[in-house]
């Protein structure tokens, strides 16, 4: 969209409605025809009826429409104040299926202390969360049952079978009623959310469109339970159920059931190191110095002995190369040498703790032994590069069509510089400085096109090409003759070597052969922002990357061009294959490059720093920690020294406890923050929220920013049980009480709040934790 919200921004809806609600629908057509004596019999024919159906999930939705949990599943934590909530991948999945009101939510978010639910058959019970599995069939016979209660007006789906698996929960009458949301209450528990996706690790929805659903009551922590007290969180339906969220109804039956869409569990204490800002203060906690970091510390490599910093005994030359390798990010690892001995060689991997001065082989390497370094002063050898070759060549060897399209780009490159050889060769104009006047006139393009025309022979015998200047002594004789006099002195190889070598040369057959380079281009800079490449080729020793850890790491562009070269090298069958690789080299590196530019560009993306003149990722980092898989939205932004944010080349979760960053450029400073879509709702530690303006373009006090008004909501609009008291039509109820609080605070006559209103009041200030050379790492 092009009023997408900047990075870190994030905008609130109230709903979003779908075109028409899932259900059970008839189009019927009829026609009529007038004074020609039909019968009503006959008037009948003419009418026709198509059923359809508009699909929505009803008993069950597929995993894939949850976005994240926060509480995140299996998690230990302060959560006593945060409310707990879903965000779901489809933004109209709440108002998909009808209520009795308008733009009324259809899902509900629960939350359970244990005994709260009743277990059912001990088979088909879930011991975590007490959800009992069922079938639609056998949940809708419920229905007929004397003590449990299902909606009578609930309807399955034409597209729903009776075997289709579902789960639903149990709970007394007397749970139900005290802690269900009531029906104007729901739409102040769900909204809709916008947001820029820029800074979110691959495979989130780029449109950055998702909906809330948020719990009604906070989490229960008891003080006797080190490990945390059991929380039990249910999304549940409530289609059908619009009677019963009146104010003072009751259940006609002892027992309710509701079905199951999402669960999950997680533990609340009353202090813990695994919410956000926990886990964030974990990734440091070893380098800590009081309220700092040492930035050293963070670095990619091997932890360093205390000897490492210190100064080198003298004499000991040996001891002084380890330890430099080691502070270089090199680990040591077995080699067996293949005159039979058994010893270790340095390796390091394309993510090291230094930056590497620039080294160019004074050609392509074509082995990995060519790209084998030998330390004759300590009798070592350094595989990195000999390792970045060969898992190089094992990815190209590994994907079939990578290597027939570099094949036949290889045949075409052969066949245009053959054709166009041939026919300059007929016209002598193989020099340099013909082919430089050739260029510069655009010639070269047309003499190389013309020689794709037709037959080669039947093109010799042309004229020169007009368009030379006048000046040029005439030729008469070819190149081939005069290559043919013996006291020339150059053989037909090396001329033709010589003449492929030409800038000129090179420049026009990369112009048509661009279409052939494109995928090969493409599928290069994948591999060089290192996808697929094994991880132990990154990290090579599990001490480099500990649980709960940051590592910063630059790019090794050397072995970056090592792993290309092995990438490059499979089919190549000749010496001549070898060598237009060899002068090829740049043109094919150059398209890689360019295409590395475009594997994460997004419509919208402007200009950053390092935007220009820096075509491969320099710098990123590594992240291990339970903060992957809890919050998977998180927030990665790199800025440099002036402030400008970098761009990113890659951003990616490599398991469920690993991201990695790729930044184009050096970072001067990268935050790490929770995710907009998943920000907390809850109260500070005073349980008050922190009211924020809720009007556009106000003098002052701009949307969304704080009042600072504290409104005290865990002493004055909690029901028993830990449940918001919303009653949003009663002058006491929380949402009106809120409205007041922020009219007086802007001065205001009158305002209501919406449900996207209200969502922003109970949105608690995000986390964010900020690396920065010298700076204290303090969330903010």
């Amino acid at each position: 969209m092009s009023d997408e919200p900047q990075q870190g921004q994030i905008r609130f809806y109230d709903y979003d409605l779908p075109g028409l609600p899932a259900g059970n629908y008839k189009v019927t057509v009829k026609q009529s025809v007038q004074d020609i004596g039909m019968t009503a019999q006959e008037q009948a024919l003419l009418t026709a009826e198509q059923p359809f159906i508009v699909h929505a999930p009803q008993f069950a939705i597929d995993p894939s429409e949850i976005h994240s949990l926060v509480p995140p599943l299996g998690s230990t934590g302060k959560f006593a104040d945060e409310l707990p909530h879903l965000v779901l991948n489809t933004r109209v999945l709440p108002w998909e299926r009808e209520m009795s009101g308008p733009n009324i939510p259809w899902l509900a978010l629960l939350l359970f202390q244990e005994g709260e639910l009743l277990a059912g058959p001990a088979d088909r019970t879930d011991a975590e969360t007490l959800a009992i599995r069922s079938t639609a069939g056998e949940f809708m016979g419920l229905k007929n049952s004397p003590d449990v209660y299902v909606p009578p007006a609930l309807v399955r789906e034409a597209d729903v079978t009776d075997g289709q698996t579902c789960f639903y929960i149990q709970m007394d009458a007397g749970v139900f009623r005290a802690i269900i949301p009531q029906l104007n209450e729901l739409p102040y528990l769900t909204h809709v959310r916008q947001l820029n996706t820029r800074d979110k690790a691959a495979g989130h929805e780029e449109d950055g469109w998702y909906s809330v659903v948020t719990g009604n009551r906070f989490p229960y922590a008891r003080e006797s339970d080190e490990g945390g007290t059991k929380n039990i969180v249910h999304l549940v339906s409530l289609e059908k159920f619009d009677d019963l969220l009146q104010p003072g109804a009751k259940p006609p039956k002892n027992k309710i059931a509701l079905l199951s869409l999402a669960r999950w569990t997680f533990r609340c204490r009353p202090d813990s190191k695994e919410d956000f800002a926990g886990l964030m203060h974990r990734l440091v906690a070893e380098e800590m110095s009081g309220s700092a970091y040492d930035p050293d510390l963070l670095l990619l490599r091997l932890p360093q002995g205390a000897a490492d910093g210190g100064e080198e005994p003298p004499g000991d030359a040996a001891g002084a190369e380890a330890r430099k390798r080691l502070r270089s990010g090199y680990v040591p690892l077995p080699f067996h040498t293949r005159s039979g001995e058994d010893t270790f060689a340095w390796y390091r991997g394309p993510l090291a703790p230094v930056r590497p001065a620039p080294f160019q082989p004074a050609e392509p390497l074509r082995t990995a032994d060519a790209a084998l370094i030998y330390d004759k002063a300590n009798g070592l050898f350094d595989a990195s590069l000999a390792a970045a070759w060969q898992i190089g060549r094992s990815l190209a060897l590994s994907d079939a069509t990578f290597g027939s399209l570099l094949l036949d780009y290889r045949r075409r490159s052969h066949r245009l510089t053959d054709l166009l050889y041939h026919r300059l060769e007929a016209l002598g104009l193989t020099d340099a400085p013909d082919l430089k006047e050739l260029a510069q006139s655009g010639l070269m393009r047309k003499a190389l096109l013309d020689a794709m025309k037709g037959d080669l022979l039947e093109q010799i015998p042309e004229p020169p090409l007009s368009g030379l200047s006048q000046d040029n002594p005439p030729r008469n004789l070819s190149a081939r003759r005069k290559l043919s006099q013996a006291d020339s002195g150059v053989s037909p190889v090396a001329a033709l070597q010589q003449f492929l070598a030409g800038d000129e040369v090179k420049e026009a057959v990369a112009e048509l052969t661009r279409d052939d380079l494109e995928p090969i281009a493409v599928w290069l800079a994948h591999k060089l922002l290192l996808y697929d490449v094994p991880f132990y080729y990154l990290v090579p020793e599990e001490r480099m990357l500990p649980s709960e850890s940051i590592r910063f790491f630059y790019l090794d562009s050397n072995w970056l061009d090592a792993m290309l070269d092995g990438m490059l090298a499979v089919a190549m069958h000749s010496s001549r294959d070898s060598f237009t690789y060899g002068i090829t080299k740049g043109t094919i590196r150059a398209a890689a490059e360019a295409a590395v530019q475009t594997v994460r560009a997004r419509p919208g993306d402007g200009r950053s720093a390092a935007s220009d003149g820096e075509a491969l990722p320099l710098a990123g980092f590594l992240l291990r920690s339970a903060a992957v898989a809890g919050w998977p939205g998180l927030a990665v932004r790199a800025f440099d020294a002036g402030g400008l944010p970098l761009g990113i080349a890659r951003l990616e979760r490599l398991s469920s406890s690993v991201l990695i960053a790729l930044f184009r450029g050096i970072p001067d400073r990268i935050e790490l923050s929770e995710p907009q879509e998943g920000f907390q709702f809850g109260l500070n530690e005073e349980g008050e929220i922190n009211l924020r303006s809720v009007l556009p373009d106000r003098s002052g006090s701009p949307f969304g920013s704080e009042l600072n008004v504290h409104l005290p909501v865990r002493d004055r609009h909690l029901r028993p049980g830990r449940i918001l008291d919303l009653r949003p039509e009663q002058a006491d109820g929380l949402v009106q009480q809120s409205a007041d609080a922020i009219k007086q605070a802007l001065k205001l006559e009158q305002l209501t709040l919406n449900p996207s209103d209200f969502a922003l009041q109970m949105v608690k200030s995000p986390e964010r934790i900020v690396f920065q050379p010298g700076m204290t790492v303090e969330p903010q």
